[in-house]
């Protein structure tokens, strides 16, 4: 298990004969970098990259950001979710998987107890059913994605790839899921 988000590229060598590789960061990979979304995507997003063109067989799944107890580091949290889309938009074989519109649409987000951990005084992790939720819908969201990509390649020349421009089927994969302007953190706040 990776500790931080920066050092997924350990498992460079392992990227090149995987066909999908899925790419998690919490909280905690944000504190890292002075809680700062430009500071973490500044680091990280340039890696990414590099990753999908070196690795051009090889799909990569970036899992959002969750929000948490505490509004100002949410606007963190969206603007880093932003990046990471606008990047996923730039490279074929780059998707956004939004587990927080997951969670957002589901109505297990009718009570913030049974999304964040009562026990975790921080307020930045989630509950058992909130991980079994995304675990689920990201299963399914896997499953569709595979059976696109099977038939994109099946009808295409070889060297074309599936375009992750066109996310899978669902209502959750075009829903935004921010819910007020964002901030850059680069900027100061008002």
């Amino acid at each position: 298990m990776c500790k931080e988000l920066v050092n997924v590229g350990g498992f460079e060598p392992e990227f090149g004969y995987t066909k999908t590789v899925i790419i998690s960061a919490g909280v905690n990979d944000l504190s890292c970098y002075g809680r700062r979304a430009h500071t973490l995507a500044d680091m990280f997003c340039p890696r990414l990259e590099s990753w999908c063109r070196r690795h051009q067989s090889t799909t990569f799944v970036v899992n959002s950001l969750l929000h948490t107890d505490i509004g100002w580091l949410n606007k963190e949290i969206d603007y880093f979710n932003r990046i990471l889309q606008e990047t996923c938009r730039k490279h074929p074989n780059l998707v956004f998987y939004d587990s927080l519109s997951v969670l957002i649409s589901h109505r297990i987000s009718e009570r913030k107890d049974d999304v964040i951990d009562r026990n975790d005084s921080r307020g930045v992790h989630i509950t058992k059913q909130a991980r079994i939720i995304i675990n689920d819908d990201l299963v399914s969201f896997l499953n569709n994605l595979r059976d696109r990509t099977s038939a994109a390649r099946s009808t295409r020349p070889r060297r074309q790839s599936h375009s992750g421009s066109d996310q899978p089927p669902s209502s959750n994969w075009s829903r935004p899921a921010w819910t007020h302007p964002l901030h850059d953190s680069r900027k100061p706040s008002r």
